[in-house]
Order: structure tokens, then sequence, then C-alpha cells
């Protein structure tokens, strides 16, 4: 589809359980997402409701593959430590892997000693991080599987 002006745009028809809506996708969004579009692919819409009296329309602001919802949308990445047996260097460890991942979203450390207590550590309020996929692949090696959570 096309727009007056002849640029490239389009309309999605975004189906829930409760029905469906379009969704007009204006070319400097499409042209940024257009590769994600394919039919049945699911994707996460954000945009602004446009209501009439006739209908209703989502106008998309960004669209986002489905995979990448839960690391664009975190605001907080919380790393769980068990202090019982972290080796001495984790620290110095992970400090790379926050560096090279700066972002938006806080870092909360979570250091359990089992059988004794458990401690939130929040580092620098500056310190943000993009928590990727490879990050939280990077700090799961270290750290074991299953110990940075997304929220």
């Amino acid at each position: 589809m096309r727009t007056k002006k002849g640029d490239a745009m389009c309309v999605i028809l975004l189906e829930d359980w409760e029905g469906i809506v379009e969704v007009l996708v204006f070319p400097e969004i499409y042209t940024k997402v257009q590769r994600l579009l394919e039919v049945d692919a699911p994707v996460f819409v954000r945009g602004k409701l446009d209501n009439d009296e006739s209908s209703s329309k989502i106008l998309a602001t960004d669209l986002l593959p489905m995979e990448r919802v839960k690391e664009v949308l975190s605001r907080i990445v919380t790393i769980r430590i068990d202090g019982s047996i972290a080796p001495p260097d984790l620290a110095e460890r992970l400090q790379p892997i926050i560096d090279e991942k700066r972002g938006s979203a806080e870092v909360i450390f979570e250091l359990k000693f089992p059988g004794r207590f458990t401690a939130l550590v929040r580092p620098n309020p500056y310190v943000k991080i993009s928590p990727d996929r490879e990050f939280v692949e990077s700090v799961e090696r270290i750290c074991g599987r299953n110990t940075v959570q997304l929220s």
C-alpha cells in the first residue's frame, strides 16, 4: 500500500480472542519493521488508539517480534547469585558484560546465602543495561542457568 506521496506503508489486521482491529503502519515505522511482517507471525504492537464513531484503529508507533518483547520492555534485571558457591572473581567477570550492554534497565543483584540471609544490592543508579539474549547468556554462563530475571 502507498501513501498519497507514494511512500510504502501497510495496514495490518491484528486479531485476538475478542476480535480484529486494523493497525496502520505509516512509512517512517514501516521502513523499520517491514521485515517483521509475515502472515500469522506474532508481533507486539505499540501505538495510539484512533477511535471514532464507526471504527477503531491503532496507529502503530513501534512493532517488535515477540521474542524481543521482554528484552525491550524490561525495566529491571535481577541477577541471582548463590553466595555460597560464587567464585571470588565474580564481580570482575560480570563487569565487562555489564559495561558492554549499556541501556535503560536497572540492575539488581540478589545475593543468597542459603540458611543465612538474602540481600538485594543495587549498584550505582547510573548503571543501566540492555538485557538482550547475548547479555543473559553471558551472565548465565558465569552465574548458572536461570539466574537472570527480566521484569
